[in-house]
């Protein structure tokens, strides 16, 4: 019988480990704790702050031996919504579906796709801020997030006997944030800032491969209660994975 040109026998030996790993290549997304009138001690506070962004993922690759397999993500939505029970403390959640290829073969060649995934992951977190201070800020988050992959094989890796499958993972999280007004914008004859915000973070379980995590990003006002927000994120420093958002974020 002759071998199928779908697979050949290192890409073959490869879907053996996938189960395993498909969990290991996707990180979560801490929530910005400072509204754009954050730096500003004497701004009114709101209550609701919510944001729709665009996702843009960047995944490494897992080297196994001389094998390699890689997870393509296609451009996602993210949807955050933090509510201010008090001046200081927050609570709330984020929500972000994505979709994209597996694929696999030998390292430093090409490589094959070998199956979709279908994923979401959501995040409940509290906030608290330890300063609020005209210009510098800072704070502490706690949360949790879960994660379910959903993999579905291609038929020519179906035909080897191969199940489709899904994965669940969970974990506690711990961020740092800090929030620098680096300028003002006048919007509506008020002077709004212009801010920078990082942030570092470590997940708890090995589910997450107890993971590290650095964020740095900004907003700029658009009116009083909208500001154009972006972030880049490194995350998990031994296979490192980047993720870069750029959105609406608004307070109601």
């Amino acid at each position: 019988m002759r071998r199928s040109k779908a697979l050949d026998p290192q890409i073959t030996l490869l879907l053996l480990i996938l189960p395993g790993v498909a969990h290991a290549q996707v990180f979560t997304v801490p929530a910005n704790p400072f509204s754009p009138a954050a730096a500003s001690a004497s701004a009114r506070q709101e209550r609701v702050q919510a944001g729709l962004y665009l996702a843009l993922w960047e995944f490494s690759s897992i080297q196994v031996g001389g094998l390699s397999e890689e997870l393509k993500a296609d451009p996602s939505p993210l949807v955050t919504l933090d509510y201010f029970m008090t001046p200081k403390f927050s609570v709330g959640g984020w929500w972000n579906p994505f979709g994209g290829e597996v694929r696999a073969g030998s390292r430093g060649g090409p490589k094959r796709k070998i199956g979709d995934t279908d994923s979401s992951f959501w995040d409940i977190h509290g906030a608290y801020r330890l300063t609020r201070r005209p210009t510098n800020n800072w704070s502490v988050q706690v949360g949790f997030s879960h994660l379910r992959h959903n993999i579905s094989y291609i038929p020519a890796v179906t035909v080897f006997g191969f199940r489709n499958f899904a994965t669940d993972s969970s974990s506690f999280n711990l961020w740092i944030n800090n929030s620098q007004q680096v300028g003002v914008r006048r919007v509506q004859n008020e002077r709004q800032p212009i801010s920078l915000f990082s942030s570092i973070g470590y997940y708890t379980s090995l589910q997450f491969q107890h993971a590290a995590n650095i964020m740095v990003g900004g907003t700029l006002p658009l009116s009083k209660q909208l500001s154009l927000s972006s972030s880049a994120w490194l995350n998990d420093f031994d296979h490192v994975n980047t993720r870069v958002t750029v959105g609406i974020a608004g307070e109601f």
